[in-house]
């Protein structure tokens, strides 16, 4: 399930997992629940290719917070 996050308040600038662009403002990113993790994306494509292969980025992650 996709959804634009629409709060007032940004929480934290996030990072697209896909491209590695800062998202500095939450209410345009665009939200994906991943099996319960919640991941911003700045740009539709970014999101088609995450649904694509999620394991890729999913990947990438785990390994940067190593």
């Amino acid at each position: 399930m996709t959804i634009r996050f629409e709060q007032e308040a940004a929480q934290d600038a996030a990072t697209c997992p896909v491209c590695d662009a800062p998202i500095p403002d939450m209410r345009q990113a665009l939200v994906e629940n991943h099996h319960g993790q919640l991941l911003a994306f700045d740009r539709q494509e970014c999101l088609k290719d995450f649904l694509e292969d999620p394991e890729r980025y999913l990947l990438a992650l785990d390994e940067e917070e190593e």
